[in-house]
C-alpha cells in the first residue's frame, strides 16, 4: 500500500469487535475493565499528586484494609510510617515529572511489602501514577488449592504443596504436621507423580507462576 508520496506504508489494523451472544447486549467497556481488574489478586490503584485515589480494584481495597503498610483513608492513600510516606510522595513525583518507575519496600523490616509506582499514561486527566501492591507470599493458599484440585491431590498432599510453596522444607513440614519425614517424602513423591514436576523447585515455580486470580466467592471478584 502506498501513501500520497508513493511510499510503502503498512495498512491500518482492522479492529473486529468480539461478537456478543444473541439477545445479550455487550456491557460498557469501562464496566468490563473494572470487572477484569477485580479478578486479579494484585492490588492496583490510580492516584494523583495529592495522593487522592481515583480508582482501587477489589484486591487493593481488601489488602489495604488488612494491615498493609499503606492505607486508604478519606479518599487518599497514606503510609503508616513517615519513612514510607516520604518515599511514596517522591516516587509519585518522579513518575509524574520524569516518567520513572520505582519499587518501594514499605513496612517493618520483617514484614516488608513491595509497592510498584508506575507513571500513568500522558493525558490521563489528574491521575499521575499507578500503584501495584506486591504480595506477601510467593503463592497464595487459594492458588495452590486450585492447582491441587486440578491434579487430583489429596487433602494431605494439598497441605504439603501449600507449605512447599511457602518455602518450607520437608523436615519442617514433618514437624508442623507431626508426621515422620518419610511420610512427607512419600507425599512429595506422589505430588510430583501427579503433576509431572521433575523436582520440588520446578513444582514450586509452576505454582508460583499461575494466574493470580481472586476467589470467585470474594466480594472483590464482583
Amino acid at each position: 500500500m502506498e501513501n500520497l508520496h508513493g511510499q510503502e506504508v503498512s495498512p491500518a489494523p482492522v479492529v473486529v469487535p468480539y461478537p456478543s451472544a444473541a439477545g445479550n447486549p455487550r456491557p460498557p467497556l469501562d464496566e468490563c475493565l473494572a470487572h477484569m481488574l477485580n479478578q486479579i489478586d494484585y492490588g492496583m490503584l490510580l492516584v494523583d499528586g495529592l495522593l487522592q485515589v481515583h480508582y482501587a480494584n477489589g484486591a487493593a481495597r481488601r489488602t489495604l484494609a488488612e494491615g498493609h503498610p499503606l492505607r486508604h483513608a478519606g479518599g487518599r492513600i497514606e503510609a503508616r510510617r513517615e519513612r514510607d510516606a516520604v518515599r511514596l510522595r517522591k516516587a509519585i513525583d518522579e513518575a509524574a515529572r520524569r516518567r520513572l518507575r520505582t519499587f518501594l519496600d514499605c513496612g517493618e523490616v520483617r514484614e516488608r511489602v513491595c509497592v510498584a509506582v508506575v507513571p500513568a499514561p500522558p493525558g490521563g486527566r489528574d491521575v499521575l501514577a499507578i500503584l501495584v501492591l506486591g504480595k506477601t507470599a510467593v503463592c497464595e493458599d487459594l492458588t495452590a488449592q486450585w492447582y491441587a484440585r486440578n491434579h487430583g491431590l489429596t487433602a494431605a498432599e494439598t497441605q504439603v504443596l501449600e507449605l512447599l510453596s511457602a518455602g518450607r522444607k520437608p523436615a519442617e513440614i514433618a514437624r508442623l504436621n507431626d508426621v515422620a519425614i518419610s511420610t512427607v517424602r512419600t507425599q512429595v513423591f506422589n505430588i510430583r507423580a501427579k503433576t509431572g514436576a521433575r523436582s520440588v523447585g520446578e513444582l514450586v515455580r509452576e505454582v508460583a507462576t499461575l494466574p493470580p486470580l481472586v476467589n470467585a466467592l470474594s466480594p472483590a471478584a464482583h
